[in-house]
């Protein structure tokens, strides 16, 4: 979908208002093509003092409680920005570190190679994976504090029937762990599952 004046804005209000909810500075909405593997049809982006969200077709299909949900994870992870990048600096810091190493091992100098690759990923992954988690759940959980569990088991449910792609499932926890997490009964009907 091209980004162009003649494009209807239909959420921009909305994540206005979510925003607001959130206490946040709305996100400039692209209206354009999202990466399959995010079936929810919506991105965001950290770039600059103002997050950018790309918005798909595919977001227009979402039932109503999914689209808010979906609004208000945007929302959640540009309050929490400030942390979530911090974190994905450090670690893609070492991640470069990491690489090097073994770089400079492969040339004969430094520690062995073996053990580089240890360092590099035997814990660098795990430690990762352990961050990328914790984001996730810490999102969940602004979430539910500012628009409550049926918000957050309208996402866990989607996310349920339409799974990310597999790079996404690998690095974070799946929506039974989410919702176990929060405590969430995914059982009872007011909250959607």
């Amino acid at each position: 979908m091209p980004d162009d004046l003649s494009v209807t804005r239909p959420h921009d209000a909305r994540m206005a208002d979510m925003a607001a909810r959130f206490g946040v500075r709305p996100p400039k909405i692209k209206y354009r093509s999202v990466p399959s593997w995010q079936p929810e049809g919506v991105m965001v982006f950290f770039s600059g003092r103002r997050s950018k969200v790309w918005i798909d077709p595919r977001f227009d299909d979402l039932p109503p409680p999914v689209q808010e949900a979906e609004l208000a994870y945007v929302a959640a992870m540009i309050a929490l920005r400030k942390g979530i990048v911090l974190q994905t600096a450090v670690f893609g810091v070492l991640a470069a570190i990491g690489t090097l190493h073994v770089l400079v091992s492969l040339l004969g100098r430094g520690l062995p190679f073996l053990l580089g690759l240890l360092l590099a990923y035997v814990i660098f992954l795990p430690v990762t994976l352990v961050v990328s988690a914790l984001n996730i759940y810490r999102v969940d959980r602004l979430v539910a504090k500012v628009c409550g569990l049926s918000t957050v088991s309208a996402d866990l449910d989607y996310v349920s029937d339409n799974p990310p792609g597999i790079v996404l499932r690998m690095l974070g926890p799946g929506p039974a762990r989410r919702a176990a997490r929060l405590g969430l009964d995914r059982s009872r009907e007011d909250l959607g599952g």
